[in-house]
């Protein structure tokens, strides 16, 4: 008798985790910074529901001469001078953090939902150019990404496009 009651138990709870799995609202992609510099940078995490890939998110940014201009990623990734980088577009949603000297800023892109294109900019402090920016495609939930930051240069960075449902 007592083997059926815990196998009843058992059963219950399997169905009940499941259940919640199934259930639970999807991972939103997750970014860490981390700045090995005694400088505080700018981070700008943004989710662009309309951009099919990363050539389809348009920003919009001051050049060397002070001319504001629309720009794509290649050119945000050039290793052009460009300061004060918004996004362009109606859908695009960001959001603004700050990156303390020699620490690590974790932050999760919360306005996410699958199929979205996302991706961050980090910008240097009082008016220097971009340090790192990439532009993520992924359906699954669950995505991460870490940037490190040395020597006012984005040193590394990886993306994890994670586990897709059954």
């Amino acid at each position: 008798m007592r083997p059926r009651v815990s196998l009843l138990i058992l059963v219950v709870l399997s169905t009940i985790l499941v259940g919640w799995t199934v259930l639970s609202p999807d991972e939103p992609p997750r970014l860490t910074v981390e700045n090995q510099d005694k400088t505080r940078y700018q981070l700008t995490v943004f989710t662009a529901p309309n951009a099919d890939s990363p050539t389809d998110v348009t920003f919009r940014a001051t050049t060397e001469a002070g001319d504001r201009r629309d720009i794509g990623l290649a050119d945000l990734q050039s290793g052009a001078t460009y300061y004060n980088v918004t996004l362009a577009g109606d859908e695009v949603r960001s959001r603004h953090l700050t990156v303390r000297p020699t620490s690590n800023t974790t932050t999760t892109v919360e306005t996410w939902e699958p199929g979205n294109t996302w991706g961050y900019v980090v910008e240097g402090n009082d008016d220097e150019s971009i340090i790192g920016s990439d532009v993520i495609t992924c359906e699954r939930e669950g995505q991460r990404a870490h940037v490190t930051i040395v020597d006012g240069f984005q040193e590394q960075w990886t993306t994890h496009c994670a586990w897709e449902r059954a």
